[in-house]
C-alpha cells in the first residue's frame, strides 16, 4: 500500500521523507495558500523534487481548461499526477491526457458508480473521500470496501484506489483493512500512527532498567 502525505509544507514533507514512510504527496490550492505560498508553481516544483509522486489539482470549467491545467502541472515535473473532479468534463479530459502520457487522479468520488466510470475511463487513481462521506451520514468505509471489491473483480481495471479525507489513525487502520492501493494522510494523523501507549511505556521501562546497577 502506498502512503501519501496530505500536506504542502516543505519542512514537514522533508521530515516524513527522511523516515522512509511516504511514497508521495497530495496537496491542493487551499493548503498552498494556507502556508503563505505566493509562487505556487515554484512551490510545487520544490515538492516534486522531494518525492516520487505529487498529486495536485487540475481545475477548469471546460474540458480544454482542465487539460490545459494538467499539462501545466506535468510541465512542472513528470512525477506530477493531476487531480480532476469526477464528471463528464473530467472523464473527457482523462481521455486526452492518457494519450499524452499524463497521469490522472479522478477525485471527489463518493459512490461505487462514480468509481466504476472513473476506472472505465482509465484514470490512474480514484480518490474516495471517506471523512466527507461519514460527515454526510453515509457509511464511508462500507462504500470504500464496495469500491475496492468491484474494481478488483474486473481484470481490465487498473485504476488504483486512494483513500482520502482521513481524520484519525483509526481511519488509517480501517482503510488498510479494506485493501486500498494507497492512502493519503495528514501529517498530524501520520504522526499519531507512530504512537502506542504500550510502546511509550516499554521505552520508559527499558530506560529505567538500563540505569540500574
Amino acid at each position: 500500500m502506498k502512503i501519501f502525505l496530505d500536506n504542502a509544507d516543505i519542512e514537514q514533507i522533508s521530515h516524513f521523507r527522511s523516515l522512509g514512510i511516504i511514497d508521495g504527496v497530495t496537496t491542493n490550492p487551499t493548503m498552498l495558500r494556507s502556508i503563505g505560498s505566493k509562487d505556487l508553481d515554484r512551490h510545487l516544483c520544490e515538492i516534486a523534487n522531494l518525492v516520487d509522486e505529487l498529486h495536485v489539482e487540475a481545475l477548469g470549467d471546460t474540458v480544454e481548461q482542465i487539460v490545459s491545467a494538467a499539462r501545466g502541472n506535468y510541465g512542472l515535473g513528470g512525477s506530477i499526477v493531476s487531480k480532476i473532479p469526477i464528471g463528464e468534463d473530467g472523464l473527457a479530459a482523462v481521455q486526452i491526457l492518457r494519450n499524452e502520457g499524463i497521469a490522472t487522479n479522478l477525485h471527489l468520488v463518493f459512490s461505487v458508480n462514480q468509481a466504476i466510470l472513473a476506472a472505465k475511463a482509465g484514470a490512474e487513481y480514484i480518490c474516495p473521500l471517506i471523512g466527507r462521506l461519514n460527515d454526510s451520514g453515509a457509511e464511508g468505509f462500507e462504500i470504500l470496501g464496495e469500491i475496492v471489491t468491484v474494481l478488483r473483480a474486473e481484470e481490465d481495471f487498473t485504476t488504483m484506489v486512494m483513500a482520502s479525507s482521513i481524520r484519525s489513525p483509526e481511519d488509517v487502520r480501517r482503510a488498510s483493512l479494506v485493501g486500498v492501493d494507497a492512502i493519503t494522510i495528514p501529517s498530524e494523523v501520520l504522526s499519531k500512527c507512530l504512537i502506542h501507549p504500550l510502546t511509550t511505556q516499554g521505552v520508559e521501562i527499558f530506560k529505567r532498567d538500563s540505569k540500574r546497577r
